[in-house]
């Protein structure tokens, strides 16, 4: 495949994985809404929404990283960048704007995805608790770190025997 080719095909793949993250981005924003209003229906839309969007974007990836492969590229960021600076010096394909863009909407989709997460923890904690009290038992108020810096329960005081 020719230099030209190869240009052509990667700034093509980098509009679709900016349409494809764009749409993605707007789900989560719409997941994130539909968390924070505790509307299920709009939770199990949205995360119907997102797998279509996620396996599109994987096949993208994977067809610019072949791509880049075939022309002796490396696929990490570096790689496409030194691809960008080699086969378009002159901005003529517009590779360098497109990354920039594309990079900048893969980073806020995995922001907000965290943070979608992170709503869905708190979710899932305050669930727990709710669940403990209906149980009978005392909310666990204290927790405490564990190795990996999550917070977990705090055990409660047991006795390792008698003197």
């Amino acid at each position: 495949m020719a230099e030209a080719e190869h240009q052509q095909l990667i700034s093509a793949l980098f509009e679709h994985e900016i349409n494809t993250a764009s749409s993605l981005l707007d789900i989560l924003r719409q997941e994130h809404a539909a968390l924070a209003g505790n509307d299920i229906p709009a939770i199990e839309q949205a995360v119907a929404g997102k797998q279509p969007l996620a396996s599109r974007l994987d096949m993208l990836i994977k067809q610019h990283e072949e791509i880049l492969r075939a022309a002796g590229y490396s696929t990490n960021p570096a790689g496409i960048e030194s691809y960008i600076r080699d086969q378009d010096p002159y901005g003529i394909h517009h590779l360098s704007p497109t990354w920039g863009k594309l990079r900048a909407l893969s980073a806020a989709c995995q922001q907000q995805n965290q943070v979608n997460g992170a709503v869905i923890a708190i979710s899932r904690l305050n669930l727990q608790r709710a669940l403990s009290i209906l149980r009978g038992h005392p909310p666990e108020s204290e927790s405490c770190y564990s190795a990996t810096g999550a917070t977990q329960p705090k055990s409660r005081a047991q006795s390792l025997g008698r003197a």
